[in-house]
């Protein structure tokens, strides 16, 4: 099975894009396909052969296909689809069994869980996202994406570096939400996958209410599981504990204020999550290796008065 390691923090730059339609006489062109190319398969069904296998394609199918392929029609067809050319230079084929695929899914989607893509820096250093040549979308997901490709088509009627880059930006977040489409392996009936099934759900809930007063008890009591399982398969999964993973969405939150704000450091501490400023700078220098007060200075230069003990 051929799937598409794709890095999307690299930008896409698209080399042509449009919205067709066709029924018989007319058929899909038989030719090397110049770069990659994805379609959205929106009404109707396409039937064209690539490279030696043949394939049909129908309304809610999405395929994928790397530079250099050969494409040729194989009977007639009825259909509307969206398609975009893209440079390929951010995209990887794979040829994957389906354990394979889901393996490598499940490790990318743990790693964006642990500690070191919490901090915004480091997130930025690899983006990646797992897609097959071909899979299904719902309704719903194929209509959102219907409109984000309009909005494409929009941006590049005037191809100014600016509407380049937004419509690089929303390419690149189309291919994101379709990650996993159609078989999500959360769906997976393995202990492993169910294990880290519950521990993104965790990592969600906590990434949502990190301002709140959440306990482990609270968590597992919102997933219907026991606190003492979830800590352990969360620290497993995630190698830290739960508490750990809160505080340093916290500090990661503090920072950005920090930073970007004027507010002292009793506010920080409390818009953030913590229960005093004491609690919350002891936390910052176990994190960061310096107290608050020290990183606004080094960041901006700032001559603050120290009076965090």
């Amino acid at each position: 099975m051929r799937c598409f390691e794709i890095d999307l923090g690299k930008m896409l730059k698209i080399a042509l894009w449009n919205e067709t339609a066709y029924s018989a006489p007319i058929r899909h062109p038989t030719r090397i396909t110049p770069s990659a190319i994805i379609y959205f398969i929106m009404e109707g069904s396409l039937k064209i052969e690539s490279d030696g296998v043949e394939r049909e394609y129908f309304a809610g199918d999405v395929a994928i296909f790397p530079k250099g392929v050969f494409q040729c029609p194989t009977s007639d067809s009825s259909v509307r689809y969206y398609f975009i050319h893209f440079s390929d230079d951010a995209l990887v084929v794979r040829d994957y069994s389906e354990e394979k695929y889901s393996d490598e899914l499940l490790l990318l989607r743990k790693s964006r869980l642990t500690l070191s893509h919490i901090d915004e820096k480091s997130m930025y250093d690899s983006i990646g996202i797992l897609l097959k040549d071909q899979f299904s979308i719902s309704k719903e997901q194929l209509h959102k994406i219907s409109v984000d490709l309009e909005n494409i088509t929009k941006l590049l009627i005037r191809r100014n570096p600016r509407n380049l880059l937004r419509a690089s930006y929303t390419l690149a977040d189309i291919l994101y939400s379709l990650e996993g489409s159609g078989d999500e392996i959360e769906n997976v009936h393995t202990d492993r996958t169910r294990a880290f099934a519950l521990v993104t759900r965790a990592a969600k809930y906590i990434e949502k209410n990190y301002t709140s007063d959440i306990s482990i008890e609270k968590i597992a009591a919102e997933l219907y599981i026991n606190p003492d399982y979830l800590g352990r398969i969360f620290k497993k999964h995630i190698g830290c504990s739960m508490t750990q993973y809160k505080n340093r969405l916290r500090i990661t939150a503090a920072k950005r204020m920090l930073m970007s704000t004027a507010s002292n450091i009793d506010e920080i501490a409390f818009e953030t999550g913590f229960s005093d400023r004491f609690y919350f700078s002891r936390i910052f220098k176990e994190i960061e290796g310096i107290t608050p007060n020290e990183y606004r200075r080094n960041a901006y230069g700032i001559n603050i008065q120290n009076n965090e003990d």
